[in-house]
This record gives structure tokens, C-alpha cells and sequence, in this order.
């Protein structure tokens, strides 16, 4: 029965040791063996911080204190301690192995010893860090993905070099805002704004100062009406505001005249001065038209109005 015993210990898959009140080894598995390179023989009887060198720490050996005077049991965990029994090829491979401890009472004709189990856990580690590596990546990729896809809408969505919606969602917001307000009984009034002068501005300054204008144009713009207000750039230097809720017509004109004295102002682009004016056309849904497309239509006819009266105005559609 002892024989088998001992083949039961020496043959189990993870290390036993069994260490006196003295702190001697008085039993040595086959798997200490096997891991350590240390034969029972070399090992029985001699303290156990000699041939465990983690037993030199001292709160590992309060612990075997802890566990023979008090009967404590203790568990330690090989990801922060790494390895308690150093493998015997571990110069060759350099290979940081992981393993648990577990240290409990054991007594055995009225004696206490502590009995130290170790279990090898590394190939579980590198499973659990490949999965962590491989959620980190999936992670990335989830990020990248979602960075892609803002991408994608803001270039579907925007104009590129002003932020401002851009003709595509111009034209599927107010189509959603003219169907609001045919529900709630609102007007909906379209701004169509070209810049005066625009062009020889261009010419004199460079394209770099041009799109520099332009995007301090839309700046103004924003600054200038309600944040429910959709502003657009139709393209060049024509840019659209939608006043999506407004119950009287004097509501539109007012905000295009704030937009006109907005514009007049002088603009500062890296130093350089420049002044410039615009035309304002006006159209009303539902009174000049109940489409998007006659609806704009209406305010970019009105705006031609004004510039070919002296520019710098706004007129409404439905005065013609």
C-alpha cells in the first residue's frame, strides 16, 4: 500500500511537498522532481528555503509560520508571482513559466506540517494572453472600423472644407423639415446666399485665401442663426440657410439682413484684409412652392434679382 502511494504522489500532475515544523522538506513528488531537476534524495531533510529559493522571501516563510503554528491556509497566484519551483531548463528556454501555491495545514500524529501543492499553469496563461492580445486587436479593429465609417458620413454628409452640411444632406433636410412643417402649420424659409465679388477676390489673393474666406463665411454663418437652422454650402461661394420653424415672413427677412451685416463685416485671413458683400434670395414653403427643388429654385431666381439691383440685399421670391 505504501508503494502505491508513493506512485500515486510521484505520478500526479501537478508538485507535493510536505514541509515539518522545522521547516525541513520531509516529502518530494515526481513532479518537484521532473520540474526542479531534484532528486528526493537530495532534497529530503534539508530546509525547504534552500531548495524552494521563494522561501527565502520572508513573507513566504511567515506564511509557512502562519500555516504550521495557526494552521492559515494560503493561495498564491502565479500570475503575480510567476513560478515558485524554477524549472530545471529554465536558463535554455528563458521561458518565464507560471504556476499556483497552495499551502494548507496538515496533521499527522498530533505533528503539523505545512503541505505545499503547485500546479503549472502556464499554458493556461498563454491561452488567456493570446485571448487578451486577440480582444485587444478585435478591439483596434472596432475602433478603426467605427473611425471609417464617421469618415464615410461625414464626407457623405458634409461639405469637406467648411464642416457645413453639404448639397446631398441639404437637400434630404429640408425635405424633412418642409413634411414637419406641412404637420405643425410652420413656414419654412429658404436663405439662398451668393457672395459679391467673390471671384475677384480669388484672382487677387490666390485659391488658399479664396477657401480661407469661404470657411470664415460658414463660421459666420453659424454664428449668426439658431442652432435648429441648417446651414449648407451649395457650392462655390453660394452657401443655403434653412429656417425650419418660422410663423411670420419678417422672421426670414431679419436673419437675412443679420446675415448680410454679418458678411459685410471685414474679414482678418492670416493677415490679409479682405471685404466682401452678398445677395440674399428668399422663398417661402409653402407659399412659392411645396417642393424641395422649386424651392430652392425660387430662392436662387430672387437672389439673381438682387445682384442684377446693385447686390448686397435680400429680396423675397414672391416679390418678383
Amino acid at each position: 500500500m505504501h508503494s502505491l502511494l508513493n506512485c500515486l504522489l510521484d505520478n500526479l500532475a501537478h508538485g507535493i511537498l510536505l514541509v515539518d515544523k522545522e521547516y525541513r522538506v520531509v516529502l518530494w513528488n515526481g513532479w518537484m522532481e521532473r520540474v526542479s531537476g531534484l532528486n528526493k534524495a537530495d532534497v529530503i531533510g534539508k530546509k525547504v528555503s534552500v531548495v524552494c529559493p521563494c522561501f527565502v522571501e520572508l513573507k513566504f516563510r511567515r506564511m509557512l509560520m502562519d500555516t504550521i503554528v495557526r494552521g492559515q491556509n494560503c493561495f498564491f497566484a502565479g500570475i503575480l508571482h510567476h513560478d515558485f519551483v524554477s524549472p530545471k531548463n529554465v536558463e535554455i528556454s528563458q521561458e518565464a513559466k507560471r504556476q499556483n501555491m497552495q499551502i494548507e495545514a496538515f496533521y499527522h500524529q498530533g505533528e503539523t506540517f505545512a503541505l505545499i501543492q503547485i500546479n503549472d499553469i502556464t499554458v493556461q496563461y498563454r491561452r488567456v494572453h493570446c485571448l487578451q492580445n486577440m480582444i485587444k486587436r478585435l478591439e483596434m479593429d472596432v475602433k478603426a472600423v467605427k473611425k471609417a465609417e464617421e469618415r464615410a458620413r461625414q464626407s457623405a454628409l458634409y461639405d469637406p472644407l467648411t464642416g457645413v452640411c453639404n448639397r446631398n444632406s441639404l437637400f434630404e433636410r429640408l425635405e424633412y423639415v418642409m413634411n414637419q412643417a406641412k404637420r405643425a402649420g410652420w413656414l419654412v424659409a429658404v436663405l439662398f446666399i451668393d457672395l459679391d465679388g467673390f471671384k475677384i477676390i480669388n484672382d487677387m489673393h490666390g485659391h488658399i485665401t479664396g477657401d480661407n474666406l469661404i470657411k470664415e463665411v460658414a463660421v459666420r454663418l453659424k454664428q449668426t442663426v439658431r442652432q435648429t437652422d441648417i446651414v449648407a454650402r451649395f457650392g462655390g461661394d453660394e452657401f443655403v440657410v434653412i429656417l425650419p420653424n418660422i410663423y411670420d415672413p419678417a422672421e426670414a427677412n431679419y436673419v437675412g439682413q443679420k446675415i448680410r451685416h454679418s458678411i459685410d463685416e471685414k474679414f482678418n485671413l492670416d493677415g490679409k484684409i479682405v471685404s466682401i458683400t452678398a445677395s440674399i434670395g428668399i422663398s417661402l414653403y409653402p407659399s412659392d412652392a411645396d417642393n424641395v427643388e422649386n424651392l430652392l429654385k425660387k430662392a436662387d431666381q430672387a437672389m439673381y434679382s438682387v445682384k442684377a439691383f446693385g447686390k448686397n440685399d435680400c429680396q423675397f421670391a414672391s416679390t418678383m
